[in-house]
Order: C-alpha cells, then sequence, then structure tokens
C-alpha cells in the first residue's frame, strides 16, 4: 500500500530467540529514487530477548535530518534492518501492519 493517509501508525511484531540484544533499522522512504539519510525516515529500536511490539506514529514520522514530514500520500519503499551486524542474527518479523 503506498498510500497511507487515513491510517495513523505503521506497527510490527518482532520476535528475538537470542538472549542478546539487536538493535533493528526502519527506514521509509516517500520518493522514487533512493534518497540521502538526511531525508528519509530512519530509526533504529532496540530488540530485547522474546517478543517486541514496534509502534511508528505518523505525528512523529519525520526525516533523519531536515524534520521534513513524509509524504504519506506516496510511501515507496519501507526496509528493515540490521545494520552492519557482527555475527548473524535471527528475528522473526510479524504482523506489520498500518493502523
Amino acid at each position: 500500500v503506498k498510500d497511507w493517509r487515513g491510517h495513523k501508525a505503521l506497527s510490527l511484531d518482532v520476535f528475538n530467540p537470542s538472549k542478546q540484544r539487536v538493535q533493528l533499522t526502519i527506514r521509509i522512504d516517500d520518493k522514487k529514487n533512493y534518497q540521502d539519510y538526511d531525508d528519509r525516515y530512519n530509526r533504529g529500536f532496540i530488540i530485547t530477548p522474546g517478543a517486541n511490539h514496534i509502534v511508528i506514529p505518523f505525528d512523529s514520522m519525520s526525516a533523519s535530518r531536515t524534520n521534513r514530514n513524509l509524504n504519506l500520500a506516496h510511501i515507496r519503499r519501507v526496509f528493515i534492518f540490521e545494520a552492519h551486524p557482527r555475527e548473524k542474527t535471527t528475528l522473526f518479523i510479524d504482523a506489520i501492519k498500518l493502523q
């Protein structure tokens, strides 16, 4: 779904089966070309062992450094990743949805 207007948040569940915390990054682009870090939503979340629930309210979602509000009518991509992992990591991601 590219048009997120009419929704209030993006949510997802992440289960971490290890005993170590993991830094998970969520990146959201609203432009056709890949955006520079300063002009996209990019935020890290600490995923603790066990079940984790992440909610990103749209009224707090802005570009990383420019504080530009993302254009919710034209969401292009969502990336969920671990930046520069030191070792293999297993996470279970489920229930990605717009609220």
